[in-house]
C-alpha cells in the first residue's frame, strides 16, 4: 500500500485556522467517493502552539455545525520533523511562510500559504487567511466557508499533480 502523502496546515496556535482547515479538509475527502483513492494525511501544527491546547471554542462550534467534532483535537508545535515529513505545507499568512522557510531554507519547494497554492499562473490576490481569534462566531463562520472554497481547489489542484 502506497505510504499517505502528509499535508501540514500552519498557523500561529493551532487552535483555530490550521485545525478547521485540518478538519474541513478531511471532511471533504471522506464525504467524497472520488477521493478515497488520494491517500492523504491531514495534519496540522503552530508556529507558537501551546502543546496540548484544544481547538478554540469558536472554531469548535463552526465546525460542529458541519457535523465535524474536534474534540479530542490537541495543539501541535510545528518541528522541523513535520516540516521534513510533509509532502506540502500550506500556511494561512505570508508570514507563517516566511518564518518555515527562515527555519528550513530546503522546503522552499512545498511551503505556500493556502491562497497562493491555488492561484493559477500570473494570477495575483490576497495570500492571508485573516485571524477569527478573539472575534465573533460570525467571523469564525465566515473563515469556515473561505477555507471549505479554498481547500475544495486545493485538493483538485493535488489530484491533477498526481
Amino acid at each position: 500500500m502506497k505510504e499517505k502523502k502528509k499535508i501540514l496546515f500552519v498557523c500561529t496556535g493551532n487552535t483555530c485556522r490550521s485545525i478547521m482547515a485540518q478538519a474541513l479538509a478531511e471532511n471533504i475527502q471522506k464525504k467524497d467517493p472520488s477521493r478515497e483513492e488520494e491517500r492523504l494525511e491531514f495534519i496540522s501544527a503552530g508556529l507558537a502552539a501551546l502543546p496540548g491546547e484544544g481547538a478554540s471554542p469558536s472554531a469548535r462550534q463552526v465546525l460542529e455545525e458541519e457535523g465535524i467534532n474536534v474534540d479530542h483535537h490537541q495543539a501541535r508545535l510545528l518541528t522541523p520533523s513535520l516540516i521534513e515529513e510533509a509532502f506540502l505545507i500550506l500556511t494561512m499568512t505570508l508570514r507563517h511562510k516566511e518564518t518555515i522557510l527562515a527555519l528550513m531554507p530546503q522546503a522552499e519547494d512545498k511551503v505556500f500559504t493556502l491562497k497562493e497554492f491555488i492561484l493559477e499562473e500570473g494570477e495575483r490576490g490576497p495570500l492571508n487567511v485573516e485571524d477569527p481569534f478573539g472575534r465573533s462566531l460570525e467571523s469564525y463562520r465566515e473563515i469556515r466557508e473561505e477555507l471549505n472554497g479554498i481547500l475544495l481547489r486545493v485538493l483538485e489542484k493535488i489530484k491533477k499533480k498526481d
